[in-house]
């Protein structure tokens, strides 16, 4: 399964990476929104894992870009800020809140 992780903060990308690729996974990780959108251009991804807060686009108007883009790949999204009850109406399936328990999202 491969993985595309979006977020701004270095160390959090590196824990990400770090954690899904001793499970299996194949990961890729960009540090903005439009390094994703160049990413999700060039190869297909079975999931999105992104930050709420990255720039230029937010985590919610990547997930509809990404959506569009590939509508068949999973998407949720890690915050500090944000609750279940903001992903409603997104193409977000799963929020987890950090600090991230990474045994939860290894099980998504």
């Amino acid at each position: 399964m491969t993985v595309l992780i979006v977020d701004d903060d270095k160390s959090m990308l590196l824990m990400l990476c770090l954690q899904l690729s001793r499970a299996g996974y194949q990961t890729k990780s960009v540090s903005d929104s439009e390094q994703a959108l160049k990413a999700l251009g060039e190869a297909p991804f079975d999931w999105l894992l992104l930050d709420g807060e990255i720039f230029p686009l937010n985590g919610f108007q990547l997930s509809r870009k990404a959506k569009d883009m590939q509508p068949n790949m999973r998407i949720a999204m890690v915050s500090g800020l944000y609750e279940t009850a903001d992903i409603k109406g997104q193409p977000i399936e799963r929020l987890f809140q950090k600090p991230i328990d990474t045994r939860a999202l290894i099980a998504y």
